[in-house]
């Protein structure tokens, strides 16, 4: 497995992992386990880290 493949692997794992955490943080919001405070560290969180995982695939995408 080549340097390129494993990172899209690794890459691919962690964002599906975060996506799960962002639908279950709108679920426990929505059903009030989790207060409106929490749930924007959490989205800010998701919306920040998903902007990182964008950059580097534009990047990749550049050199090929």
């Amino acid at each position: 497995m080549s340097t390129k493949q494993r990172l899209d692997y690794y890459l691919s794992k962690f964002v599906s992992r975060k996506l799960m955490v962002l639908i279950i943080s709108v679920v426990a919001l929505f059903t009030g386990s989790i207060t409106g405070d929490n749930f924007i560290v959490i989205s800010t969180a998701y919306i920040g880290g998903q902007s990182v995982v964008d950059a580097v695939s534009k990047l990749r995408r550049r050199d090929e």
